[in-house]
């Protein structure tokens, strides 16, 4: 569920009838589009989990690949500079590092303040970087201490949908 990957049909002829392959691959895209999302571990840089938890999710249509995922800190949890996860599949090669968002979201002060994300691809290509808004909408890089003191229940999340390789 959530996950297709097969070839459209190219022509359909007006008043054709689909043929029992073509009423499947319709139906398997109904089923990617409406079914449960599929987890995925991502492999995190400059994220500490500890007793924190990251939620990851995923769903492909094609070459398209949606995703969310968000971190949220527990007692031991951190956060260090440019925090950044893998994504569930390689994004095309036509973006660029800070160029093309890849995804947007919402850091969370422990439920005090809260900020806009941005994420733009990393290196390697399948790794993306999480990047904060300032007050005045400028991009800022991710530290312990900015936007603020990363504490207990405190999180990060994004989503974000991208063109895979």
């Amino acid at each position: 569920m959530g996950d297709w990957t097969g070839t459209l049909i190219t022509s359909l002829d007006a008043g054709a009838k689909l043929r029992g392959i073509d009423a499947d691959m319709l139906r398997d895209i109904a089923d990617a589009l409406t079914g449960s999302w599929t987890t995925w571990v991502p492999t995190l840089t400059n994220l500490t989990q500890g007793n924190g938890t990251v939620t990851a999710v995923y769903r492909r249509l094609g070459k398209t690949l949606d995703y969310s995922f968000k971190f949220k800190l527990g007692s031991s949890s951190a956060v260090g500079t440019g925090p950044k996860f893998t994504l569930p599949g390689t994004p095309a090669s036509r973006y660029a590092a800070i160029e093309d968002e890849l995804g947007t979201g919402t850091l969370l002060d422990s439920g005090t303040a809260d900020r806009g994300a941005t994420v733009f691809v990393s290196t390697p290509a399948t790794t993306v970087e999480i990047l904060s808004y300032s007050t005045t909408g400028v991009v800022t890089t991710i530290t312990a201490t900015v936007p603020w003191t990363w504490t207990t229940n405190d999180s990060l999340a994004v989503l974000g949908t991208i063109e895979l390789a």
